[in-house]
């Protein structure tokens, strides 16, 4: 399949509500099996567009929204369609407003309690926080992590690891226990900034679209190569599809 057809069906899959009618429809529609929440940026975009395997990840039980600006843009413009941006964070901390059961994998106790201090989520059960070092090929540590969430069994689970190790954490908990009824997120180091040890950019940074240029000058080695890499896709994508619109429109008057 070409690259841009994964592309376009990728972006098929975004739902267009907002960060209220999301946070909504996962309260009232409780998980009856493993459901990962795909908060979907442009560098997953650019990563696993040419990827088949991200794709059956994509099709078998996921739920994806628009983390980021570009993927806002590339909706309305391969899809002709407005969708809203939901930032994982954002939804992290609606969630934990609502007064859900929930365990967290990957992040530190310490960020988690204080977040929870924070933003005075006394109403929400916090299960479990798996803060080992998580290799995602042991077998035995795989268990491990099932076992606490038979027991437990929460609600949600975060998973705090970054891309693409939470999401194959996900796909290996479900291989081996693909009846836990839970929602699955994806929420990077979402703690860190809800916890206050990272600073995120001011509101009006936000609804510029520059949340972006504030993240790489916190930490421009990590980020720099990436995002000059997501910028180059999104041109390429651009540039793209205005030649094929150009070339329709030739085609349909000639």
């Amino acid at each position: 399949m070409k690259p841009e057809l994964h592309i376009s069906k990728f972006l098929s899959r975004i739902e267009s509500g907002n960060l209220y009618s999301i946070t909504q429809h996962l309260l009232q529609k409780p998980a009856s099996i493993p459901t990962f929440i795909w908060t979907m940026n442009l560098s997953h975009i650019r990563e696993v567009s040419t990827d088949p395997k991200a794709f059956e990840f994509l099709e078998s039980n996921s739920l994806v929204v628009a983390d980021g600006w570009p993927v806002k843009y590339l909706v309305r413009a391969l899809e002709s369609r407005e969708v809203s941006r939901i930032p994982g964070v954002d939804l992290v901390n609606e969630l934990l407003k609502s007064g859900i059961r929930f365990s967290v994998i990957g992040s530190e106790q310490g960020q988690v309690t204080k977040t929870m201090k924070i933003h005075d989520n006394a109403s929400s059960e916090l299960t479990f926080v798996y803060d080992k070092y998580i290799n995602i090929n042991s077998e035995i540590q795989i268990n491990e992590i099932i076992q606490l969430l038979l027991e437990f069994k929460p609600q949600y689970i975060f998973l705090a690891l970054g891309f693409p190790k939470q999401e194959i954490l996900f796909e290996r908990i479900r291989s081996k226990s693909p009846l836990i009824p839970a929602y699955f997120l994806g929420v990077g180091g979402s703690f860190q900034l809800l916890s206050k040890e990272k600073v995120r950019a001011p509101k009006m940074i936000q609804d510029l679209g520059l949340e972006w240029l504030w993240r790489l000058t916190q930490d421009p080695k990590r980020l720099f190569k990436r995002y000059y890499s997501d910028c180059k896709f999104l041109i390429l994508i651009t540039i793209k599809r205005k030649a094929r619109r150009a070339h329709d429109s030739i085609k349909k008057w000639t």
